[in-house]
Order: C-alpha cells, then structure tokens, then sequence
C-alpha cells in the first residue's frame, strides 16, 4: 500500500472515490452528492492541490486509489494552532484492513511537523462506532456532541467532535 499527497492528475480517482463515500453513506459527510457532482474539474483540481497546510492523502493499490483522508489548518492568528481532519473514507473491501489507521497515523505524523500547530480536530456521527474506534487507537478523544448537525432528508444526524493534542 503506497500513500501520498493526491495531485492535480488525480482527480479523477478523486472524483470517483469521493463520489462512492458520498452515495454509500450520505449520513457520514457534510457534501452531498448532488452539490459534489456539479463541482467542475479545475474546481477539483484546485481542492486537491496540496501544500503543508492543505492536503488529501490518498491511499492506493497499485494505481487504484482506495482510501483518502483530508487535512486542513486553520487560517487566522487566533486559530492556526488547530487542524481539521476531513472527508476519511476507505473502500469497504479492505475497511478493518488498518488501511484507515496508516492514513491517519500518516496524517498526524505531516501534523506534528508543521510548525505552530498543536491539535488536530474531526466530527464524525454519532452512529459511526467503527470510525470512533479508529479515531481513539490514533489517540483522539471525544469532547463533545453536536446534535442535529446535519439533516439527510427528515432525519437528524448528531456529531461526536473529537480532539488530538500533539
């Protein structure tokens, strides 16, 4: 399993991969799959250029990429000691794999070498167990529940935020 920073030609597995998260479980992300669609490819593309402070780490087997997760530190004096972990999606065949967990390690390594920035913030619902679990094995620690915080249809999803000090 190779991972790195996803770059401008890989939009279209970009496409895909986000595309297959966000139809398989539109209760664990924020973008809908109707609003994602629409984005056109220079729009893409410039979401997935990376720097220290701004990236998508993308998981891949061989050619194919099977996991990413994103990263984003926060701009502004007062809140650049803070990072947000995003988007975490792993393909179901090789979910339990530990494929999430070297992402995410692989992450917090990139964190803790960025001068300044001192913890590493993510929601993820409630429901979602398996990625709390994970989240805990990396170290991060719930602090607290945002309920309702999103709505797919009529239905309410809470959202546990969690924190990693570095």
């Amino acid at each position: 399993m190779k991972m790195r920073m996803l770059v401008k030609e890989d939009v279209y597995s970009f496409l895909h991969l986000r595309m297959q998260a966000l139809r398989e479980h539109p209760d664990a992300f924020c973008e809908d799959e109707d609003d994602f669609a629409r984005k056109s490819r220079e729009r893409l593309e410039r979401e997935i250029e990376s720097d220290c402070h701004h990236f998508i780490l993308g998981a891949f087997q061989g050619t194919d990429l099977v996991g990413m997760v994103g990263f984003q530190r926060e701009e502004g004096r007062k809140i650049n000691h803070k990072a947000v972990v995003w988007g975490m999606y792993i393909i179901p065949e090789l979910r339990g794999s530990r494929v999430g967990q070297a992402l995410l390690e692989e992450v917090i390594a990139r964190a803790r070498a960025i001068e300044g920035v001192e913890q590493i913030q993510l929601a993820v619902g409630s429901w979602n167990n398996g990625a709390k679990k994970l989240y805990e094995r990396c170290g991060f620690r719930s602090w607290g529940v945002e309920p309702g915080a999103m709505k797919v249809g009529q239905r309410y999803i809470d959202e546990e935020w969690m924190v990693l000090s570095l």
